[in-house]
Protein backbone atom coordinates (compact mmCIF):
# COMPACT_ATOMS: atom_id res chain seq x y z
CA UNK A 1 0.00 0.00 0.00
CA UNK A 2 1.23 3.52 -0.65
CA UNK A 3 1.91 6.07 2.03
CA UNK A 4 0.82 9.48 0.78
CA UNK A 5 1.89 9.68 -2.83
CA UNK A 6 5.26 7.92 -2.53
CA UNK A 7 4.20 4.58 -3.98
CA UNK A 8 4.05 1.11 -2.49
CA UNK A 9 6.05 -0.14 0.44
CA UNK A 10 8.08 -3.18 -0.54
CA UNK A 11 7.42 -5.44 -3.47
CA UNK A 12 4.49 -7.75 -4.10
CA UNK A 13 4.81 -10.84 -1.98
CA UNK A 14 5.86 -13.65 -4.30
CA UNK A 15 5.57 -16.24 -1.54
CA UNK A 16 1.80 -16.09 -1.43
CA UNK A 17 -0.29 -18.30 -3.63
CA UNK A 18 -2.69 -16.49 -5.96
CA UNK A 19 -6.19 -16.02 -4.57
CA UNK A 20 -8.56 -18.69 -5.83
CA UNK A 21 -11.46 -16.30 -6.40
CA UNK A 22 -12.23 -12.58 -6.35
CA UNK A 23 -14.01 -13.10 -3.03
CA UNK A 24 -10.92 -14.76 -1.58
CA UNK A 25 -8.74 -11.88 -2.78
CA UNK A 26 -11.10 -9.39 -1.16
CA UNK A 27 -11.09 -11.32 2.11
CA UNK A 28 -7.31 -11.49 2.11
CA UNK A 29 -7.03 -7.77 1.37
CA UNK A 30 -9.40 -6.91 4.23
CA UNK A 31 -7.43 -9.12 6.60
CA UNK A 32 -4.14 -7.53 5.51
CA UNK A 33 -5.51 -4.01 6.03
CA UNK A 34 -6.92 -4.94 9.46
CA UNK A 35 -3.60 -6.50 10.49
CA UNK A 36 -1.70 -3.38 9.41
CA UNK A 37 -4.04 -1.14 11.39
CA UNK A 38 -3.83 -3.35 14.48
CA UNK A 39 -0.04 -3.40 14.34
CA UNK A 40 0.01 0.39 14.12
CA UNK A 41 -2.42 0.71 17.03
CA UNK A 42 -0.21 -1.52 19.18
CA UNK A 43 2.75 0.70 18.37
CA UNK A 44 0.78 3.84 19.30
CA UNK A 45 -0.37 2.29 22.58
CA UNK A 46 3.20 1.33 23.47
CA UNK A 47 4.45 4.85 22.74
CA UNK A 48 1.61 6.36 24.73
CA UNK A 49 1.90 10.08 23.98
CA UNK A 50 -1.23 12.27 24.05
CA UNK A 51 -1.34 12.57 20.26
CA UNK A 52 -0.89 8.80 19.99
CA UNK A 53 -4.03 8.44 22.12
CA UNK A 54 -5.91 10.74 19.76
CA UNK A 55 -4.76 8.64 16.81
CA UNK A 56 -5.93 5.48 18.57
CA UNK A 57 -9.37 7.03 19.10
CA UNK A 58 -9.55 8.02 15.43
CA UNK A 59 -8.39 4.65 14.08
CA UNK A 60 -10.22 2.23 16.40
CA UNK A 61 -13.55 2.55 14.53
CA UNK A 62 -11.82 1.45 11.32
CA UNK A 63 -11.02 -2.00 12.67
CA UNK A 64 -13.14 -4.97 11.73
CA UNK A 65 -12.59 -6.32 15.21
CA UNK A 66 -14.32 -6.64 18.59
CA UNK A 67 -12.24 -3.78 20.00
CA UNK A 68 -13.85 -1.40 17.50
CA UNK A 69 -17.25 -2.19 18.99
CA UNK A 70 -16.17 -1.38 22.57
CA UNK A 71 -16.81 2.36 23.03
CA UNK A 72 -15.00 2.43 26.39
CA UNK A 73 -11.64 1.89 24.67
CA UNK A 74 -12.20 4.93 22.52
CA UNK A 75 -13.46 7.06 25.39
CA UNK A 76 -10.42 6.14 27.49
CA UNK A 77 -8.11 7.14 24.62
CA UNK A 78 -9.90 10.45 24.15
CA UNK A 79 -9.66 11.24 27.87
CA UNK A 80 -5.89 10.79 27.63
CA UNK A 81 -5.76 12.98 24.52
CA UNK A 82 -7.36 16.07 26.07
CA UNK A 83 -4.08 17.94 26.31
CA UNK A 84 -3.11 17.69 22.64
CA UNK A 85 -2.57 21.45 22.29
CA UNK A 86 -4.07 22.13 18.87
CA UNK A 87 -6.90 19.59 19.04
CA UNK A 88 -8.67 20.28 22.33
CA UNK A 89 -11.92 21.23 20.57
CA UNK A 90 -11.91 18.12 18.38
CA UNK A 91 -11.17 15.84 21.32
CA UNK A 92 -13.95 17.41 23.41
CA UNK A 93 -16.36 17.10 20.47
CA UNK A 94 -15.52 13.42 19.91
CA UNK A 95 -15.89 12.71 23.63
CA UNK A 96 -19.36 14.25 23.60
CA UNK A 97 -20.34 12.42 20.42
CA UNK A 98 -19.32 9.04 21.88
CA UNK A 99 -21.60 9.74 24.86
CA UNK A 100 -24.75 10.49 22.85
CA UNK A 101 -27.29 7.72 23.52
CA UNK A 102 -24.72 5.80 25.56
CA UNK A 103 -25.14 4.38 29.04
CA UNK A 104 -21.42 3.99 29.61
CA UNK A 105 -20.44 7.61 30.21
CA UNK A 106 -21.64 10.88 31.69
CA UNK A 107 -23.01 12.81 28.72
CA UNK A 108 -23.72 15.91 30.82
CA UNK A 109 -20.08 16.09 31.95
CA UNK A 110 -18.86 15.55 28.37
CA UNK A 111 -21.14 18.30 27.04
CA UNK A 112 -20.17 20.67 29.86
CA UNK A 113 -16.51 20.14 28.99
CA UNK A 114 -17.25 20.75 25.30
CA UNK A 115 -19.14 23.96 26.11
CA UNK A 116 -16.18 25.20 28.13
CA UNK A 117 -13.65 24.38 25.40
CA UNK A 118 -15.66 25.68 22.44
CA UNK A 119 -18.41 28.08 23.56
CA UNK A 120 -18.46 30.04 20.29
CA UNK A 121 -19.53 27.06 18.15
CA UNK A 122 -23.28 26.81 17.49
CA UNK A 123 -22.94 23.06 16.87
CA UNK A 124 -21.93 22.58 20.52
CA UNK A 125 -25.19 24.02 21.81
CA UNK A 126 -27.26 22.21 19.20
CA UNK A 127 -25.64 18.92 20.24
CA UNK A 128 -26.69 19.76 23.81
CA UNK A 129 -30.21 20.41 22.54
CA UNK A 130 -30.21 16.99 20.85
CA UNK A 131 -29.05 15.28 24.03
CA UNK A 132 -31.64 17.08 26.16
CA UNK A 133 -34.35 15.99 23.73
CA UNK A 134 -33.49 12.31 24.18
CA UNK A 135 -32.40 12.19 27.83
CA UNK A 136 -35.01 10.44 29.94
CA UNK A 137 -33.69 12.03 33.13
CA UNK A 138 -34.32 15.59 31.95
CA UNK A 139 -37.70 16.05 30.26
CA UNK A 140 -37.66 18.46 27.36
CA UNK A 141 -39.36 21.82 27.80
CA UNK A 142 -40.00 24.63 25.36
CA UNK A 143 -38.00 26.93 27.65
CA UNK A 144 -34.97 24.64 27.51
CA UNK A 145 -35.16 24.45 23.72
CA UNK A 146 -35.44 28.20 23.37
CA UNK A 147 -32.56 28.77 25.79
CA UNK A 148 -30.26 26.42 23.87
CA UNK A 149 -31.33 27.81 20.49
CA UNK A 150 -30.67 31.33 21.73
CA UNK A 151 -27.26 30.28 23.05
CA UNK A 152 -26.41 28.69 19.71
CA UNK A 153 -27.53 31.87 17.94
CA UNK A 154 -24.98 33.91 19.92
CA UNK A 155 -22.14 31.84 18.44
CA UNK A 156 -20.15 33.16 15.51
CA UNK A 157 -19.86 29.92 13.53
CA UNK A 158 -21.11 26.37 13.03
CA UNK A 159 -18.55 23.56 12.99
CA UNK A 160 -19.72 19.94 13.13
CA UNK A 161 -16.07 18.77 13.13
CA UNK A 162 -16.60 16.41 10.21
CA UNK A 163 -13.80 18.12 8.29
CA UNK A 164 -11.17 18.03 11.03
CA UNK A 165 -12.16 14.50 12.05
CA UNK A 166 -11.45 13.38 8.48
CA UNK A 167 -8.29 15.49 8.23
CA UNK A 168 -6.87 14.13 11.49
CA UNK A 169 -7.83 10.56 10.59
CA UNK A 170 -6.04 11.02 7.27
CA UNK A 171 -2.96 12.23 9.16
CA UNK A 172 -3.17 9.29 11.56
CA UNK A 173 -3.27 6.86 8.63
CA UNK A 174 -0.17 8.24 6.93
CA UNK A 175 2.46 6.29 8.94
CA UNK A 176 0.60 2.96 8.84
CA UNK A 177 2.83 0.31 7.22
CA UNK A 178 0.39 -1.05 4.68
CA UNK A 179 1.08 -4.49 3.21
CA UNK A 180 2.44 -4.65 -0.35
CA UNK A 181 0.02 -5.39 -3.14
CA UNK A 182 0.20 -8.34 -5.48
CA UNK A 183 -1.86 -8.57 -8.63
CA UNK A 184 -4.85 -10.15 -6.89
CA UNK A 185 -4.93 -7.71 -3.98
CA UNK A 186 -4.56 -4.74 -6.33
CA UNK A 187 -7.56 -5.98 -8.33
CA UNK A 188 -9.48 -6.46 -5.07
CA UNK A 189 -8.59 -2.95 -3.93
CA UNK A 190 -9.76 -1.46 -7.23
CA UNK A 191 -13.01 -3.39 -6.83
CA UNK A 192 -13.41 -2.20 -3.24
CA UNK A 193 -12.89 1.44 -4.23
CA UNK A 194 -14.81 1.20 -7.53
CA UNK A 195 -11.74 2.33 -9.49
CA UNK A 196 -11.07 1.27 -13.06
CA UNK A 197 -7.75 0.05 -14.47
CA UNK A 198 -7.23 3.52 -15.93
CA UNK A 199 -6.57 4.90 -12.42
CA UNK A 200 -2.79 4.64 -11.84
CA UNK A 201 -1.55 2.34 -9.10
CA UNK A 202 0.05 5.32 -7.36
CA UNK A 203 -3.45 6.71 -6.69
CA UNK A 204 -4.72 3.60 -4.91
CA UNK A 205 -3.13 4.36 -1.54
CA UNK A 206 -4.45 7.91 -1.24
CA UNK A 207 -7.86 6.65 -2.41
CA UNK A 208 -7.89 3.94 0.25
CA UNK A 209 -6.87 6.38 2.99
CA UNK A 210 -9.48 8.89 1.85
CA UNK A 211 -12.13 6.18 2.07
CA UNK A 212 -11.02 5.13 5.55
CA UNK A 213 -10.80 8.75 6.69
CA UNK A 214 -14.49 9.41 6.05
CA UNK A 215 -16.01 10.90 9.21
CA UNK A 216 -18.62 8.43 10.44
CA UNK A 217 -20.08 10.31 13.41
CA UNK A 218 -22.58 12.72 11.91
CA UNK A 219 -24.28 14.70 14.68
CA UNK A 220 -28.02 14.20 15.13
CA UNK A 221 -30.30 16.91 13.77
CA UNK A 222 -33.81 15.74 14.58
CA UNK A 223 -34.35 17.91 17.68
CA UNK A 224 -32.84 20.96 15.97
CA UNK A 225 -35.02 20.44 12.92
CA UNK A 226 -38.07 19.98 15.13
CA UNK A 227 -37.33 23.06 17.22
CA UNK A 228 -37.04 25.13 14.02
CA UNK A 229 -39.95 23.56 12.14
CA UNK A 230 -41.28 26.43 9.97
CA UNK A 231 -44.95 25.52 10.46
CA UNK A 232 -44.46 26.17 14.19
CA UNK A 233 -41.80 28.88 14.17
CA UNK A 234 -43.76 31.12 11.77
CA UNK A 235 -46.88 31.12 13.92
CA UNK A 236 -47.79 34.50 15.46
CA UNK A 237 -46.23 34.96 18.87
CA UNK A 238 -43.42 32.43 18.35
CA UNK A 239 -40.16 33.39 20.07
CA UNK A 240 -38.05 31.02 18.00
CA UNK A 241 -38.01 32.74 14.61
CA UNK A 242 -35.01 35.00 15.26
CA UNK A 243 -32.75 32.37 16.90
CA UNK A 244 -33.77 29.73 14.37
CA UNK A 245 -32.96 32.01 11.44
CA UNK A 246 -29.57 32.84 12.97
CA UNK A 247 -28.74 29.21 13.70
CA UNK A 248 -29.82 27.99 10.26
CA UNK A 249 -27.82 30.77 8.62
CA UNK A 250 -24.72 29.62 10.53
CA UNK A 251 -25.35 26.03 9.44
CA UNK A 252 -25.74 27.13 5.82
CA UNK A 253 -22.23 28.60 6.03
CA UNK A 254 -20.75 25.37 7.44
CA UNK A 255 -18.23 23.26 5.55
CA UNK A 256 -20.19 19.98 5.50
CA UNK A 257 -22.80 19.26 2.86
CA UNK A 258 -25.38 18.02 5.36
CA UNK A 259 -25.19 21.20 7.45
CA UNK A 260 -25.33 23.36 4.34
CA UNK A 261 -28.32 21.44 2.99
CA UNK A 262 -30.34 21.69 6.21
CA UNK A 263 -29.39 25.32 6.78
CA UNK A 264 -30.22 26.59 3.30
CA UNK A 265 -33.44 24.59 3.05
CA UNK A 266 -34.71 25.88 6.38
CA UNK A 267 -33.67 29.45 5.60
CA UNK A 268 -35.75 29.36 2.41
CA UNK A 269 -38.79 28.24 4.37
CA UNK A 270 -38.16 30.71 7.21
CA UNK A 271 -37.71 33.62 4.77
CA UNK A 272 -40.59 32.94 2.36
CA UNK A 273 -41.70 36.37 1.08
CA UNK A 274 -39.28 38.41 3.21
CA UNK A 275 -36.52 40.68 1.87
CA UNK A 276 -33.96 37.84 1.88
CA UNK A 277 -36.20 35.29 0.16
CA UNK A 278 -34.53 35.46 -3.25
CA UNK A 279 -31.07 35.34 -1.70
CA UNK A 280 -31.80 32.11 0.14
CA UNK A 281 -33.58 30.50 -2.77
CA UNK A 282 -30.47 31.11 -4.88
CA UNK A 283 -28.28 29.77 -2.07
CA UNK A 284 -30.39 26.62 -2.05
CA UNK A 285 -30.03 26.27 -5.84
CA UNK A 286 -26.26 26.54 -5.50
CA UNK A 287 -26.26 23.97 -2.70
CA UNK A 288 -28.12 21.48 -4.88
CA UNK A 289 -25.75 22.21 -7.76
CA UNK A 290 -22.76 21.43 -5.57
CA UNK A 291 -24.22 18.10 -4.48
CA UNK A 292 -25.38 17.17 -7.99
CA UNK A 293 -21.93 17.75 -9.48
CA UNK A 294 -20.11 15.67 -6.86
CA UNK A 295 -21.45 12.42 -8.29
CA UNK A 296 -20.29 13.46 -11.76
CA UNK A 297 -16.76 14.61 -10.99
CA UNK A 298 -15.75 12.17 -8.27
CA UNK A 299 -12.13 11.04 -8.36
CA UNK A 300 -9.49 9.74 -5.92
CA UNK A 301 -7.83 13.18 -5.91
CA UNK A 302 -11.10 14.92 -5.07
CA UNK A 303 -11.90 12.43 -2.31
CA UNK A 304 -8.49 13.07 -0.78
CA UNK A 305 -8.97 16.86 -1.04
CA UNK A 306 -12.36 16.57 0.68
CA UNK A 307 -10.76 14.75 3.62
CA UNK A 308 -8.04 17.41 3.84
CA UNK A 309 -10.13 20.54 3.41
CA UNK A 310 -13.78 19.66 4.04
CA UNK A 311 -16.60 18.84 1.66
CA UNK A 312 -17.86 22.27 0.70
CA UNK A 313 -14.47 24.03 0.30
CA UNK A 314 -12.96 21.14 -1.68
CA UNK A 315 -15.97 20.76 -3.97
CA UNK A 316 -16.20 24.50 -4.60
CA UNK A 317 -12.50 24.65 -5.45
CA UNK A 318 -12.74 21.70 -7.85
CA UNK A 319 -15.84 23.05 -9.58
CA UNK A 320 -14.23 26.48 -9.93
CA UNK A 321 -11.14 24.83 -11.45
CA UNK A 322 -13.39 23.16 -14.02
CA UNK A 323 -15.30 26.35 -14.78
CA UNK A 324 -18.42 24.97 -13.08
CA UNK A 325 -18.40 27.10 -9.97
CA UNK A 326 -21.95 28.41 -10.43
CA UNK A 327 -25.03 26.67 -11.80
CA UNK A 328 -26.12 27.81 -15.28
CA UNK A 329 -29.05 30.25 -15.40
CA UNK A 330 -32.29 28.34 -15.11
CA UNK A 331 -30.70 25.14 -13.81
CA UNK A 332 -32.86 23.30 -11.27
CA UNK A 333 -32.45 20.01 -9.40
CA UNK A 334 -34.59 17.07 -10.41
CA UNK A 335 -36.40 16.62 -7.08
CA UNK A 336 -39.90 18.23 -7.15
CA UNK A 337 -39.61 19.32 -3.51
CA UNK A 338 -36.33 21.13 -4.12
CA UNK A 339 -37.56 22.72 -7.34
CA UNK A 340 -40.66 24.05 -5.60
CA UNK A 341 -38.63 25.56 -2.75
CA UNK A 342 -36.25 27.25 -5.18
CA UNK A 343 -39.00 28.59 -7.43
CA UNK A 344 -41.55 29.63 -4.83
CA UNK A 345 -40.01 29.32 -1.38
CA UNK A 346 -42.70 26.80 -0.46
CA UNK A 347 -43.11 23.06 -0.44
CA UNK A 348 -45.24 21.52 -3.21
CA UNK A 349 -48.93 21.19 -2.29
CA UNK A 350 -48.80 17.40 -1.99
CA UNK A 351 -45.68 17.39 0.19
Amino acid sequence: MPTGETGFIGKPGSHRAPASTKAAAMTRLSEDISAALQAHLHMLAARGQARDRLDIALLLPLLDHDSAADPSLRRDSLALAREVPDQRALVAWLEAMTCIDSNGCDSHAALARLQQVEPDNAAVWLLTLEQEATAQSSPRTDETQLELLSRAARASRYDDHLADTSRETLRALQPVRWPPLDRDSEAALRNMLHLSDSVPASALGPALMATYATAMEIPPYSATAGACEPDTVLLPGSHRLVPCRTVMSLMADGDSLIAQALGTTRMVRLSQDGPEAMHWRERLRQSHWLRAQWSKIGSPALSYAIREHGEVPALRAELARRGLGMPPPGWLPEQPRARSLILSGRLPPDS
